[in-house]
């Protein structure tokens, strides 16, 4: 998938073109962008932390996915791919404007994880996560420095807030 610049988008270009590309983007109200490619250890972290909470949460009414999940962000129309998501319950999944059901986009997770890299780090930790913070489910963010032994875990208290 080829983007232009300064040309918004729509959700059904973009979701037409998502399914048929080898490669992942994230789109930002009608910007298509690139997503990062992951290095060895990163995807090696996200993998872990996806296998630990996998298995913690086993035998409960959790679903765990890794990288390759599509997240819908209604309120900021935004389609990601976090790290890591855990979901509680039943999978919520996005309805367009037709209401077609796109069973490849969810939006109800509880937790997210993101596994920082020097090009995201800023990205992840700014306006990722408060696009996050707009999702109604979502509970707590989970936020790991690969190149240091760093992990800020922040925890909604209220309706609106986030604290470390």
């Amino acid at each position: 998938m080829i983007a232009q610049k300064n040309y918004s988008y729509s959700i059904t270009e973009y979701l037409h073109a998502e399914v048929v590309s080898e490669a992942r983007h994230e789109y930002i109200n009608g910007q298509i962008l690139p997503m990062a490619g992951g290095t060895p250890n990163h995807n090696r972290i996200a993998l872990n932390v996806g296998s630990i909470l996998n298995f913690a949460l086993k035998d409960q009414s959790y679903d765990v996915f890794v990288s390759d999940q599509r997240l819908w962000i209604d309120q900021m129309q935004i389609y990601t791919y976090p790290d890591v998501m855990i979901m509680r319950g039943m999978l919520e999944y996005q309805i367009l404007q037709d209401h077609k059901i796109r069973r490849d986009s969810i939006t109800n997770p509880i937790l997210i994880v993101e596994v920082l890299s020097k090009s995201t780090r800023s990205y992840d930790q700014g306006d990722k996560f408060t696009f996050y913070r707009t999702v109604p489910s979502f509970q707590e963010y989970l936020v790991i420095d690969q190149s240091n032994y760093q992990i800020d875990h922040y925890v909604k208290v209220g309706d609106k807030n986030m604290d470390t």
